[in-house]
């Protein structure tokens, strides 16, 4: 940072005063220094390196890949994750509330509810505050049945897979759709799908939720008003990944009309309905 100093001077063809701004070369008391050391954490096995004010300075591997649109009448599968998901699939609508890990708890316990259905709970509305629902939750673990066997969804477990890590709370697998010209490329900001693998999860389930208004998600998505989870095991075939189950959903959510559709629905039945016909 420079400092910038102003003064005045005489107009030497008036009598009127002017500004100007001349700006001073930064010198070695100007510049700030902070001290780093290393320290070793028994608890992680890991040297880490530390601030003076505590704080970690961590390395943050970020890769950005093009994908191309799933082509619903080429790719078959796409086509049956559409017809396997979307008329199962967890949608919230107007969802009040917008931690992302709010949100994900609510989505659990809705997937247990959903596949055990003579479960004994409070079924939650569609449209919801996240942060009063999120009052149910008493435990880090919720069950369902997947495929025979009962799948125990360890909440904390998946939330930093989510994440890069409890302490660097950035998505750590998205897919967002970008707009790209001759000249420049955007990102669009109106919707974001989440995937994550986790070996307490046992089968693939996708959520979406509608926020009620638009939530900054970070740089990229600052505007959100669409989240598609996808939730996967740890080892699936390649067609069945969770890479291509986000990429079949992010198809359909790069369509600017059908999004304009689905921020008019009034019922989860019309909204998936809507996903369904198109």
């Amino acid at each position: 940072m420079h400092q910038t100093d102003s003064s005045l001077y005489r107009n030497p063809t008036g009598n009127s005063l002017r500004r100007f701004s001349f700006r001073r070369k930064a010198t070695r008391d100007s510049i700030s220094t902070h001290i780093s050391t290393w320290n070793f954490s028994n608890e992680n096995h890991e040297w880490q390196l530390l601030r003076e004010d505590g704080a970690q300075i961590q390395l943050v591997y970020n890769k950005s890949e093009h994908i191309p649109l799933k082509d619903f009448a080429a790719e078959i599968r796409g086509g049956k994750d559409i017809k396997e998901f979307i008329l199962s699939a967890l949608v919230l609508l107007d969802v009040q509330d917008t931690s992302i890990g709010d949100l994900l708890e609510i989505i659990l316990r809705r997937i247990k509810q959903t596949n055990l259905p003579h479960s004994v709970g409070t079924t939650l509305s569609p449209s919801l505050s996240v942060s009063s629902a999120t009052t149910a939750m008493i435990s880090n673990t919720v069950s369902s049945i997947a495929s025979g066997h009962r799948e125990n969804l360890n909440i904390e477990e998946i939330k930093q897979a989510i994440f890069v890590n409890d302490r660097v709370r950035i998505l750590a697998k998205t897919v967002q759709a970008t707009t790209a010209t001759e000249t420049n490329w955007t990102y669009d900001q109106s919707w974001l799908a989440i995937m994550c693998t986790s070996p307490s999860i046992l089968k693939r389930h996708v959520a979406i939720a509608r926020l009620k208004n638009p939530c900054n998600l970070g740089r990229n998505c600052q505007e959100a008003r669409f989240i598609v989870f996808v939730l996967s095991p740890m080892r699936e075939k390649g067609t069945k990944n969770f890479l291509e189950t986000g990429r079949t959903f992010a198809t359909i959510f790069a369509d600017i009309e059908l999004r304009a559709k689905l921020l008019k629905a009034a019922t989860q039945q019309e909204f998936i309905s809507i996903i369904d016909v198109n």
